[in-house]
């Protein structure tokens, strides 16, 4: 019983650090890692048309780039639910990133 307490008490110690983000962790791009949504191809139609609605045109090589939906900094106290990124172009105030990354 004590080495199935031990086993279960190991395993939740990993899960729960597995989740949780690194200290001090930026990207190349100097920002921050962010914690988005989803992370999808800026040619999916829906992302083409959010980007619209922002004002973001996206033409030509730059369809090829990843878009990272709803945002925001991760923070070291809590965990990422979505998808952990790093976005070149993190100013749309957490609507869309560009450029992102999966880490």
């Amino acid at each position: 019983m004590l080495t199935k307490l031990i086993h279960i008490a190991a395993l939740t110690t990993l899960t729960a650090a597995s989740f949780t983000p690194p200290v001090g962790v930026t990207c190349a791009t100097g920002s921050a890692l962010q914690c988005c949504n989803s992370v999808v191809s800026a040619s999916d139609n829906a992302i083409t048309n959010l980007l619209g609605l922002l004002g973001v045109t996206v033409t030509g090589a730059n369809l090829a780039l990843s878009v990272g939906v709803a945002c925001a900094p991760i923070d070291v106290s809590a965990a990422c639910g979505g998808t952990a990124a790093c976005c070149a172009v993190n100013d749309l105030d957490g609507a869309v990133a560009l450029g992102c990354v999966d880490v």
